[in-house]
């Protein structure tokens, strides 16, 4: 059986472009034992999707030349001669940019229907969610009364971050980029506030005037300058959480910043911590899930999405990712 795909077929040269993909037919391995074919229904579109383009990435394994560009999707099964796994069922797993694939059904998650749309199981409910979750709760500890300060706050992890933060009785400073995001921030997630990173010479005073006496968590998602802003305004004895680098995710090449800081960390006996979701084991990851959903049948966590129909849409919609288009967790949907 052959099937649609998108396949990398040259390494970027500085900013990704989507040139350098194309669509093409591929050829489905046979069905084993133990695993499911599945038609790809949703396409989950990450930044760090962008490191595994290169020749060493800085996670996972990297893309070959003419191998099809890897990525987590929603599936629906078609076939299973796997155990446990029937027709119609829906499956969550690594399955690339395709319209079909198979996959063993041990390295998949089944998908119970209920009440969120199927798109939260790949932003508030899925790894960005579980993300957010994990890092407030065993690292950023946000308590009633304390200030959270977040950055791409609108992205697909910091918008969690910031509602999270909130139901822990929290004051939360949402950063984004552009009116259209501050906005959302403000009316539809309710964060107490809202600026925008582009307005970059007036961030440290406007910081300064909402949080006086200095933050007490800065969760990280951007770095670059982003890291200077916030440390520039963290309270002695504050946490910081380096959770993602999404300024330089397309651009290696560029300075890092906060070296200046390491005199500032020590002095003020700052807590900085680095954060990954994959050092956390599934019964982790399952145990945020349910916190999350308890969040959302309260009515206190809502999603933020950006959808784009269309195998062929996957490319453009990294860019777009990258470059700060788009509001929320990106995907791609097949259906």
């Amino acid at each position: 059986m052959n099937t649609q795909a998108i396949v990398l077929t040259a390494r970027p040269d500085g900013a990704l472009s989507s040139t350098v993909f194309s669509r093409q037919s591929v050829a489905l391995a046979p069905l084993q034992k133990g695993e499911v074919l599945v038609r790809v229904r949703l396409l989950s579109i990450d930044p760090y999707q962008r490191s595994l383009l290169d020749e060493k990435p800085l996670v996972g394994r990297s893309v070959p030349i003419g191998g099809v560009m890897a990525g987590r999707g929603i599936g629906e099964v078609l076939v299973s001669r796997a155990a446990g796994w029937n027709s119609g069922e829906l499956a969550l797993g690594e399955f690339g940019w395709r319209e079909h694939a198979t996959a063993a059904a041990a390295n998949l998650q089944k998908l119970e229907k209920g009440p969120y749309a199927l798109s939260w199981h790949l932003g508030t409910l899925g790894y960005p969610g579980v993300t957010a979750w994990l890092a407030l709760q065993d690292i950023g500890a946000p308590q009633s009364g304390e200030t959270v300060l977040v950055s791409s706050a609108a992205g697909a992890v910091g918008s969690v971050v910031g509602q999270v933060a909130m139901a822990s009785g929290a004051r939360v400073i949402g950063v984004a980029g552009g009116s259209a995001k501050v906005a959302l921030l403000r009316e539809r997630l309710g964060f107490d506030f809202a600026l925008d990173h582009r307005a970059k010479g007036e961030l440290p005073a406007t910081l300064a005037q909402l949080a006086p006496e200095g933050v007490d968590l800065f969760f990280d998602n951007v770095g670059e300058e982003m890291i200077d802003i916030g440390l520039s305004v963290l309270k002695p004895r504050g946490r910081v959480l380096l959770c993602g680098h999404v300024a330089s995710y397309d651009a290696p090449d560029r300075a890092e910043h906060g070296h200046r800081y390491f005199r500032a960390i020590m002095n003020n006996r700052w807590r900085v911590h680095g954060f990954s979701v994959r050092d956390h084991a599934t019964a982790r990851h399952v145990e945020a899930q349910h916190a999350l959903r308890d969040l959302a049948d309260k009515g206190r966590l809502r999603q933020l999405e950006t959808i784009i129909t269309g195998l062929s849409s996957a490319p453009a919609a990294l860019v777009d990712l990258l470059a700060g288009r788009h509001v929320g967790k990106t995907i791609v949907s097949l259906d």
